[in-house]
């Protein structure tokens, strides 16, 4: 009788935590009978690798965590260096250096026994002086550039996210009893300090969920946008079908979410990608009538003052005579529709104003005055994410050298880093007195991705433009024709459309992509007001 081979794969529950059940046996043709099985914990998918000791002797200098594993272990020059898949640790006689591998950006050998390590936040090492990268000396030239070859792979781009030390640790923290886990480990489980974290957050904040808020459940699983968590707080009568639209007019699909609520005056600071308007001027009805609802809901949710109660303590004068002028009238009203007028709302963009014309070459733009009702739109200028990247390896660069007094405060200023803080701290301070002293809720906007709220296109690359479907923007308007091509149509639109006689036109109510046909005078620049209308 021929033997058959039968594998099944299940998935099973047992002490520590999930795991897989492998079963293989071999059982003989037309008879069935029970499988071996063994039991795989999630911790098993990331082994640890085999220590390589210099010296026996040798000693691991600090605790491990959960999930890592120390890969080298050595003697450097008057110090013990260790490498794991998660940090590289070298401890001298008066000090220890310990740099997660995420945190360097790069190796290098110098003086053939020396290596140099660059660390990506440029901060201070315990070194005399203290400067943005460490240094290990070694005996031997081989030595050296065995760890040179060393470091060079762990600091590498992974291959996969799985790779991440992240996974490994959260793996092996399922697999730790509650006795034994160390004192991140709960973090690695669901609870209610992670399930609860966002109720937790709107009841501290104070958002009336019945009558002005309502939480989002559209991005669940993130389907809708992967950037953003996957619950959302809106105006209480936007449906999920006016966000879908919203979001299909918004850059990478970053709809106007609300992030924070002032207690005392019921402001609110929302964050969002720029609107597609592109070089034809695209309206949304729904993305409009969004902006307009975040004013009217602070307005029905004012907050502890607004709506009688006492207010902060601590706060200057000043602030006090600013929210004195607060309608608290504004509270009775019953349904969205109340005809109170809400406070004004501030658009705030960080990009310069020839910065948001220019994104409209890509299908991008910012928002119209004339099409956002009581509503302010203020440019900061703040360079994009090239520019402070630069900088900031210029002040790393400068910072990493031997101090000259004769001229370090003019290497410091030609880094232009100073100037980009003066930026930051203006728009912080603006949109702090806008929402706390002038009670007036927020729009935040930035350049580009990264850790600003609006973000436009990270790199520059074709973008997609609506018109009556889409059609994509080539490279062309990046470069110098297309862009006096792109200058010379809107130059052309405007002053066809000027020789006419200009009439107003009622806002559209219908949603979806609406071509606009006008646009404020009061632009500072002539392309403010090209829209091109066929």
């Amino acid at each position: 009788m021929r033997a058959r081979p039968v594998l099944s794969v299940k998935k099973a529950a047992g002490k520590g935590g999930s795991g897989t059940a492998v079963s293989l046996a071999t059982l003989p043709e037309g008879e069935e009978g029970p499988p071996s099985l063994e039991y795989i914990q999630a911790k098993d998918l990331f082994p640890h690798k085999e220590l390589i000791k210099e010296e026996d002797s040798l000693q691991v200098p600090f605790p491990v965590l959960q999930g890592e594993g120390v890969e080298y272990l050595g003697h450097a020059a008057d110090a013990i260096i260790a490498l794991s898949n998660y940090r590289l640790h070298i401890k001298f006689k008066d000090s220890v250096i310990n740099v997660p591998l995420r945190m360097m950006e790069s190796v290098e050998s110098r003086d053939m026994f020396q290596l140099h390590i660059v660390c990506k936040d440029s901060k201070p090492v315990p070194m005399c002086p203290p400067v943005p990268f460490c240094r290990c000396h070694f005996s031997t030239f081989k030595q050296c550039q065995e760890w040179l070859k060393r470091l060079s792979r762990a600091i590498a781009r992974p291959t996969k996210p799985e790779d991440l030390f992240a996974f490994a640790y959260h793996a092996w923290c399922l697999g730790v009893c509650a006795d034994e886990e160390d004192q991140h480990a709960h973090l690695c489980r669901p609870g209610d300090h992670v399930r609860y974290r966002f109720e937790t957050e709107t009841t501290r904040m104070g958002f009336d969920l019945q009558n002005a808020w309502r939480v989002s459940d559209i991005n669940s699983n993130y389907k809708l946008c992967t950037s953003y968590p996957q619950k959302l707080l809106v105006p209480v009568w936007i449906t999920d079908k006016e966000l879908e639209n919203v979001a299909s007019f918004r850059s990478w699909k970053r709809i106007p979410a609300v992030v924070y609520r002032h207690l005392r005056n019921g402001a609110v600071i929302a964050r969002c990608s720029q609107p597609e308007i592109s070089w034809w001027g695209w309206r949304n009805a729904d993305d409009e009538y969004l902006v307009t609802s975040i004013a009217k809901a602070c307005a029905l949710n004012p907050g502890q003052k607004g709506a009688g109660g006492t207010p902060h303590s601590g706060l200057a004068d000043g602030n006090e005579a600013c929210d004195a002028g607060f309608d608290s009238s504004l509270t009775a009203c019953s349904s969205a529709e109340c005809s109170a007028a809400p406070q004004k709302l501030l658009i705030l963009d960080a990009r310069s104003y020839t910065a948001a014309v220019a994104n409209r070459a890509k299908g991008g733009g910012c928002e119209c005055e004339e099409y956002y009702p009581n509503c302010e739109v203020v440019f900061m200028g703040m360079a994009n994410i090239h520019s402070i990247r630069n900088s900031f390896q210029y002040l790393r660069a400068v910072c990493s050298q031997m101090p000259d007094p004769s001229n370090w405060l003019s290497a410091l200023e030609s880094t232009k880093w100073l100037q980009h803080l003066s930026v930051m701290l203006k728009a912080a301070v603006l949109v702090a007195s806008a929402v706390d002293r002038e009670g007036r809720p927020c729009w935040c906007t930035a350049p580009t991705a990264g850790t600003a709220p609006r973000r436009s296109s990270p790199w520059p690359r074709s973008s997609s433009t609506p018109i009556t479907g889409r059609w994509r923007v080539s490279r062309c308007w990046w470069n110098r024709t297309g862009w006096i091509l792109a200058t010379s149509l809107a130059t052309a639109a405007a002053t066809k459309r000027r020789r006419r006689t200009r009439t107003s036109s009622a806002r559209s109510s219908c949603s979806g992509w609406i071509p606009s046909t006008s646009c404020s005078s009061s632009s500072p620049a002539f392309l403010s007001s090209t829209k091109l209308s066929w």
